[in-house]
């Protein structure tokens, strides 16, 4: 007579060998369907299933930490080399237009031909997960996200790498919990703790990257929860920091003091934060609607890195991520980041900067725009920090040079960049907690929220679902905060 244990482990496996393929005869899989009714017999022994958990979202932070340090560091170093290559070889960088069609190109041709799937960007993919697969994610994800984003923001591709990695990492999770035959709950957290995880390996921020699980992802706040999200959160920290140091992307040297008699600027900050929060949005999906209409794949990624290529010629910050751009923003020279760029030779004046910077927030939206909608890898988290960062820097030079005024440059910046996350992102906790957390600077909690609650109420009144939730509402599949309505959702009707 079997035991209850047995029962226990062999009737879910049972089940789930039927849907997931895990088949008895197939001994050509790492674990044999045997040595796994073993283990999950010798688990309901000795483990319970809370510290079971526990232990998962250790592995599964590790685990996001690694990928999302994999990810960086080969972009970033494929990057630097390129670049440097091309501006050895070439006065006015030349090279940097041809660069970002090989990287789209190439990026196409790994999804059509090797992976041979659709391309998917990020978050909208664990989204759509959750909402329509039960949180069960293709295999695929796992390295398909990893080469995609690299080869994209590589060679220039003006992108983020936090939603490739965070796919990655929460691809990796769900069929882990697929394989251990975890329910559609355990399932969720987990891919709560990997995208947790790599936000909080890439920002060293963990307690955005909780936040972020909950406001993003929807995961519910209960003690069941947290406590395996601190854990994804801060193992997924220490193990990026003892692969990469303590460096950080964004390096902040001083936050100055807020001042209560600058809080009008703040919220005039606020209103130009979800305009261009807006017009992001809607140049994004224009953008991608347009590029669309080309069926032909090949001929979209050509015409796609070719205008990509010009903008990057034309502004060369544009190119990859842009957190070099922003951390010189953010320490008030702007006029470094026009090096290395025809016109490096009229960055004399601060009138001709701020126009610079101005014009660099339109093309940075367009950037990232073609670069996605041509078929390449990559997320906006990046790119509305970017984008945030020139806003704020214009904003508050603009006033001091106006109105002849001591606005703190970093202090608007910095602020203006959580308007933008949550504008774009429709997170404004997650905004405020990343940049308090980057910067060290709980001082500017007061402007920070300031600025984050306008943007939310001017970006939501455009438009009502964030660029992540967007597309999946158009088609219906949207996972709502709305809990009846999110169940419905999970419903697989043509199933039934």
């Amino acid at each position: 007579m079997k035991s209850l244990s047995f029962i226990i482990a062999y009737k879910p496996f049972k089940k789930i060998d039927k849907f997931h393929c895990y088949n008895e005869n197939n001994l050509n899989k790492p674990l044999t369907s045997h040595m796994l009714k073993q283990f999950l017999i010798w688990r309901v022994k000795n483990i319970s299933q809370k510290q079971f958990i526990l232990i998962m979202s250790l592995i599964v932070g590790v685990g996001s930490g690694l990928i999302a340090v994999l990810i960086k560091n080969t972009a970033h170093n494929l990057g630097g080399i390129l670049k440097n290559f091309s501006l050895e070889t070439s006065d006015f960088n030349y090279t940097l237009l041809f660069l970002p069609i090989l990287g789209i190109i190439s990026t196409v041709m790994w999804n059509k031909y090797i992976v041979k799937k659709p391309e998917s960007n990020g978050f909208p993919t664990i989204l759509y997960a959750i909402a329509k697969r039960s949180g069960i994610m293709k295999r695929h994800h796992m390295f398909s996200s990893i080469v995609s984003s690299i080869l994209t923001a590589g060679f220039g591709g003006s992108i983020g790498l936090e939603a490739p990695a965070a796919s990655s990492a929460s691809s990796l999770s769900s069929n882990l919990a697929r394989m251990l035959h975890l329910n559609f709950k355990d399932r969720m957290l987990l891919i709560g703790c990997a995208s947790a995880g790599t936000i909080a390996s890439i920002f060293n921020a963990p307690i955005a990257a909780i936040v972020l699980a909950m406001e993003i992802l929807m995961l519910d706040l209960t003690m069941t929860s947290i406590i395996p999200l601190l854990i994804a959160s801060v193992s997924s920290t220490i193990s990026s920091r003892l692969i990469s140091g303590d460096a950080a992307l964004l390096q902040i040297e001083m936050v100055q003091n807020f001042e209560v008699a600058v809080i009008p600027f703040y919220i005039i900050l606020g209103v130009f934060s979800g305009l261009a929060s807006v017009l992001f949005a809607k140049i994004f999906y224009l953008t991608n609607k347009t590029l669309k209409k080309i069926s032909h794949k090949i001929n979209r990624a050509l015409i796609g890195g070719v205008s990509l290529g010009l903008l990057i010629f034309l502004i060369p910050p544009l190119f990859g991520e842009g957190f070099e751009t922003i951390n010189l923003l953010l320490s008030d020279q702007g006029q470094k980041i026009l090096s290395d760029s025809f016109i490096e030779n009229y960055a004399c004046t601060e009138i001709f900067v701020i126009t610079t910077v101005s014009i660099m927030i339109l093309f940075k939206i367009l950037a990232t725009s073609i670069t996605i909608g041509s078929g390449g890898m990559g997320g906006i988290f990046a790119p509305s920090l970017f984008i945030g960062s020139a806003l704020g820097y214009v904003f508050a030079k603009f006033i001091n040079h106006f109105f002849l005024l001591e606005l703190s440059v970093s202090n608007f910046s910095l602020a203006s960049m959580a308007g933008l996350i949550t504008g774009v992102l429709h997170a404004p906790l997650t905004a405020i907690f990343l940049i308090a957390e980057i910067t060290s600077g709980y001082e500017l909690f007061i402007p920070l929220m300031t600025v984050a609650a306008i943007s939310y109420v001017c970006s939501k009144y455009f438009i009502p679902h964030s660029l992540f939730n967007m597309q999946l509402a158009m088609k219906g599949e949207l996972m709502t905060h709305n809990k009846d309505k999110a169940v419905l959702l999970q419903m697989q009707l043509e199933k039934r």
